[in-house]
């Protein structure tokens, strides 16, 4: 396959993951504004968020990071074999998962009341009920079962370039909350902090049905066996051992964010919750764009690395990168300048009030920054993982969390919870330099050869990124003040200036973002 024909097939898969991905984070937005109208920023909403945390720390180690990211090459291994051994390597590994998890689910319950006090500073038990979040941990923490599952089967649809299942799972699953809570709030007017939370979980486990009847209908159930003498169980572990340590690290550094919010909660209260509705609303354009091109790439990569492709594999590399800048980077410019009017028109309604709106807005900013080494971050850990490396990701996560908690500690002094979330976007960026001057020196790409030709399109990009912001900044005097009015009139504005630039300048990697588009319109 040509470089062209590569890169346009990368396009198209990205696309149709970015379409129904961001059909999920739009139902996921819908549904944290209704979390939002109902509880606020106060102590219901700041006990969900931390009890939610503890069983999503898990799935993001597992579920969104080490396991499904290991299982892919593995799978790809023995499918690259054939089909049968494919199915049979699979299956041994989804059986042995579900007992494990299944065991480890029911010792968390247990010893929720132990493991909870842990994550609270003693400055919280003036704005969280602690004994109301060891009860919600305790009822959402078999959410991780159902998310892992899903992320094993979800695999083997992207393995076989089945995509649209896993982006739209996410969007069934906010569906069903937006009705199973929704609704009864809208007549009653009151919000049950218990019903929303069994509403969450009876979500994942309808995603699990309705991935577990596509594979089933593409004909890629697994062969499910309880022997585990498989070799492929031994080449995941050996892949995920690092690959956990790392992923573990990186929940180390979600758990003292945790730590340290609670540690200002007598100066803002609502700072765990902010963080939470902020981080929420960064994770649109990464998992519509951003996380859509890391899994959208991985298979190939994985591909192109046990065919030993390298040039092309260098060429993805770099493609990747530089569709990240001209997706991430004008999402994130947005949020910065608007942040106070997103958050206003997004969330301030019943319970969330102009107080709530300041104090997430104050967080988002700080996010925002770092959307861009994000999104890079979560690339070149796929890029790594397609080559079978898991050790060196570990390694540079434990460098970039020691760095996010010096960074936290040192701003949160000043800015509070604002300090949290600009310690993880330089930490992001630290991570961003190290992964750059590893793959340099392991010369898996080259800065002169791939970089170095696309220099004048970087440039440009920057340029358009600079003209966007520069014109949303002076309509921003003349527009004032008013939430609405800015949504409205100055995001449409940035819109315009960023394609007007695209189109006059043309940037290389343009012509795709054309057809990116063009896919989600279909």
């Amino acid at each position: 396959m040509s470089t062209a024909k590569s890169h346009a097939d990368t396009i198209r898969k990205t696309g149709i993951f970015s379409l129904f991905t961001g059909l999920s984070r739009f139902f996921g937005l819908a549904r944290d504004m209704l979390k939002a109208a109902a509880f606020g920023t106060g102590p219901l909403a700041v006990a969900f968020d931390i009890a939610f945390r503890i069983p999503n720390l898990f799935r993001n180690l597992l579920a969104e990071g080490a396991l499904s990211q290991s299982f892919i090459p593995v799978y790809e291994k023995y499918k690259h074999e054939s089909p049968g051994s494919g199915k049979a390597a699979a299956g041994a590994v989804i059986s042995f998962i579900t007992i494990v998890l299944l065991a480890f689910s029911a010792l968390m319950m247990l010893f929720a009341d132990t493991l909870i006090p842990l994550f609270l500073h003693s400055n919280a038990s003036s704005a969280t009920d602690v004994s109301l979040t060891i009860s919600l941990t305790r009822l959402l923490f078999p959410f991780i079962f159902f998310a892992s599952i899903v992320s094993l089967f979800i695999s083997l649809l992207y393995s076989h370039g089945v995509y649209w299942v896993g982006s739209f799972g996410p969007a069934l699953m906010n569906i069903v909350v937006l009705a199973g809570f929704g609704i009864p709030w809208l007549l009653w007017g009151t919000g049950d902090i218990y019903l929303f939370s069994y509403v969450t979980l009876a979500s994942a486990a309808i995603q699990l049905l309705f991935t577990v009847y596509f594979v089933h209908k593409h004909k890629l159930f697994p062969r499910l066996s309880f022997s585990f003498k498989h070799p492929a169980l031994k080449n995941l572990f050996v892949m995920m051992l690092p690959a956990v340590f790392a992923a573990s690290v990186q929940e180390v550094g979600q758990i003292i964010d945790i730590y340290l919010a609670t540690m200002i909660s007598d100066k803002v209260p609502g700072a765990v919750s902010a963080l939470s509705y902020s981080h929420r609303l960064i994770h649109l354009p990464i998992g519509i764009f951003g996380v859509a091109l890391s899994m959208a790439s991985l298979p190939k990569l994985s591909r192109l690395f046990i065919e030993k492709k390298m040039d092309e594999f260098s060429s993805a590399v770099e493609f990747g990168v530089r569709l990240n800048l001209m997706l991430l980077l004008p999402s994130a410019l947005g949020l910065i300048l608007l942040s106070d009017s997103i958050v206003s028109i997004i969330f301030e309604r019943g319970s969330f009030d102009p107080e709530s709106t300041a104090t997430t807005a104050l967080a988002l900013r700080f996010y925002a920054a770092g959307i861009l080494a994000f999104s890079l971050q979560k690339f070149f850990l796929s890029a790594l993982y397609s080559r079978q490396n898991t050790l060196v990701p570990s390694l540079i996560t434990v460098a970039v969390l020691v760095a996010n908690i010096g960074f936290a500690l040192l701003f949160m002094q000043t800015l509070y919870h604002g300090g949290l979330a600009l310690g993880s976007s330089l930490a992001a960026f630290l991570g961003v330099f190290l992964y750059g001057v590893y793959f340099r020196q392991l010369k898996l790409i080259s800065f002169r050869r791939h970089f170095g030709q696309h220099l004048r399109s970087y440039v440009k990009i920057i340029a358009i990124n600079g003209i966007m912001a520069g014109g949303i900044i002076l309509a921003g005097q003349w527009v004032g003040e008013n939430h609405l009015l800015r949504v409205l009139l100055l995001l449409p504005l940035g819109i315009l200036l960023y394609f007007l630039g695209m189109i006059i300048l043309k940037p290389d990697g343009s012509e795709f973002l054309e057809k990116l588009l063009r896919i989600k319109k279909k």
